[in-house]
């Protein structure tokens, strides 16, 4: 039998060889580990391509510009444009692209549109404009305008000549705005889970000489205008073609004692989450060589002909054209100027 001294010297050199095994195990993980970290930190793996599993995207149809023969300086708060990777702290170079929901195709959509406008009055001479718009008016001779297969309208009226009221008290609450504009849509069977409420806003105006003029104070306003915002995207704003004016807005009117909507239109995308790929985008400087040749849909509400460009940063333009996707802009920014540039470059866009 084996004496208890020997197996007792037997485990200890089991054990001693057990913990140089693991101290040989740990610093090889230690030695792999901190290279794969010193690696990362210093020579990271770049990230795939982007997908861009749409194909070629259309060119954004910006409106026609108003300004030109403009320069631009860089002042930004570095003095200089900044890089891909610095564009706000957005994504470096790529952004993601998302198809537009589309509305299922009805052979009843006309007359679910008929059912959604009489809600609001509008049941008089139904009239097909083309094959997807249709128009109805109502008992005081306005209109809607309605397209079938995307739920946008809009509403129109000679408001401008009828004699000027007083805004109804109530109508110079927000909130009373934004509740009837809610009633508005959700008669018409609207999506509207993109709204923003708190970056809607109101703007108040009286008649003269057959136009709208702004008014500071609530007390003296005829007419009060909502324009709807929609929430951010992937924490990227949503930019529309004009500066004053959302291409969702509603005007309210006081007519005898009723304070009724006016004018409107209601063009609305909203982003299909469950389509969406990523695109490579323009660096700041391409863009900017773009805004420099008129490349762009350049806002200019100042007299200058040089432009100091304050801020630089990337964004979604929504139009008021029919889009078949939200497509990503760079966008930029000075006094009373902004300027959106189509933030992916030429090698993916389609003729």
């Amino acid at each position: 039998m084996a004496k208890l001294a020997d197996v007792t010297a037997e485990i200890r050199v089991i054990l001693k060889l057990l913990a140089a095994s693991a101290i040989i195990v740990t610093v090889i993980f230690v030695f792999f580990k901190g290279g794969q970290i010193f690696k990362n930190a210093f020579f990271p793996t770049p990230p795939p391509p982007p997908a861009e599993k749409f194909g070629k995207l259309p060119r954004i149809e910006f409106p026609p510009n108003e300004s030109s023969n403009l320069t631009y300086q860089i002042n930004t708060v570095t003095g200089e444009l900044p890089t891909t990777g610095n564009l706000r702290g957005q994504i470096p170079d790529r952004v993601k692209v998302y198809k537009i929901k589309r509305k299922e195709p009805s052979l009843t959509a006309l007359q679910t549109a008929r059912e959604n406008v009489s809600f609001l009055g509008f049941i008089n001479n139904e009239t097909k404009i083309n094959e997807s718009v249709y128009q109805w008016s109502n008992t005081e001779g306005d209109a809607i305008q309605y397209n079938i297969l995307t739920d946008n309208f809009r509403i129109l009226s000679n408001f401008l000549t009828q004699p000027p009221g007083t805004l109804s008290p109530d109508f110079g609450n927000k909130n009373t705005v934004l509740t009837e504009t809610k009633n508005i849509l959700e008669n018409l069977g609207e999506d509207i889970s993109d709204i923003d409420e708190g970056r809607s806003d109101v703007s108040y105006f009286a008649v003269g000489d057959g136009k709208l003029i702004k008014v500071d104070s609530r007390s003296n306003a005829q007419v009060v205008e909502l324009n709807l915002m929609q929430k951010k995207i992937d924490n990227l704003p949503i930019y529309y073609p004009r500066l004053d004016r959302s291409t969702m807005y509603f005007v309210y009117k006081s007519i005898d004692t009723e304070t009724k909507v006016v004018e409107a239109r209601f063009t609305h995308f909203l982003a299909n989450t469950k389509e969406v790929t990523d695109y490579p985008i323009k660096t700041a400087l391409e863009a900017f060589e773009d805004l420099k040749r008129g490349d762009a849909l350049i806002i200019n509400n100042t007299d200058n002909t040089t432009i100091d460009i304050t801020d630089v940063s990337l964004g979604y333009y929504a139009g008021e054209e029919n889009q078949p996707y939200f497509l990503p802009v760079i966008v930029f920014g000075g006094k009373d100027f902004v300027a959106y540039v189509q933030a992916v470059p030429e090698t993916s866009i389609g003729n």
